[in-house]
């Protein structure tokens, strides 16, 4: 592999994380947690990989990037404590409905 091909390829990995923090972010805010956790486990993976290798493109780059993913991470954090308490409320709803249906059917 030459030098130039394998720069491409570091600039497109990059490129590849950033889409796919965008889309997990996008699909946090529609509730879609099953996808979010799929693509974090590829997105895991090109990090991996990424990183496993020499590094030939701009570092200042590399840390913005960085930067953008913590950032992105950050938010899907907060989203998943919202969805969190959100599942909390309505599991306490069925639990409070079941011990009524309990107490109704004695």
């Amino acid at each position: 592999m030459t030098a130039d091909y394998e720069l491409s390829t570091q600039q497109q990995a990059l490129a590849h994380l950033l889409e796919l923090s965008s889309v997990m972010l996008a699909e946090a805010l529609n509730d879609n947690w099953d996808l979010v956790c799929e693509l974090q486990v590829v997105r895991d993976g090109f990090i991996q990989g990424f990183f496993s290798k020499e590094i030939l493109v701009d570092k200042e780059n590399v840390a913005e990037v960085v930067k953008s993913l913590l950032d992105s991470d950050a938010q899907l954090v907060l989203l998943g404590q919202d969805e969190r308490a959100k599942m909390k409320e309505k599991m306490a709803k069925i639990k409070l409905g079941k011990g009524a249906v309990k107490a109704y059917s004695t």
